[in-house]
């Protein structure tokens, strides 16, 4: 959860021509939502998450990051993760899983 509201401040930082526009900022991005997807499939039910999209994304983002959309990535920490951060807190607070290791 820690990491997703990472991307989520990222991403709400200056906007998406200076979040994109910024290599560092950029490439934060991309590692925090590595990691939100390599969470997500050792801490949540299957059931409670998207878990085939969360994995797709951390396997494009480690294999494939040639061919990555980087508006995609903004859009996914822009709009995709705040819409989801409350069921995720709730999962890990029902779960009992460490919040700061995700």
């Amino acid at each position: 959860v820690a990491y997703a509201q990472d991307a989520i401040e990222i991403a709400a930082t200056g906007g998406e021509t200076a979040v994109l526009g910024d290599k560092t900022r950029r490439f934060a991005l991309e590692r925090v939502l590595m990691i939100v997807g390599e969470a997500a499939t050792k801490n949540f039910p299957i059931s409670e998450i998207d878990i085939p999209t969360s994995v797709a994304l951390r396997n494009r983002l480690v294999h494939d990051y040639v061919g990555l959309d980087p508006a995609r990535l903004y859009w996914i920490g822009r709009e995709l993760l705040p819409a989801q951060i409350e069921r995720l807190r709730e999962i890990t607070r029902l779960e009992g899983c460490n919040q700061t290791a995700q």
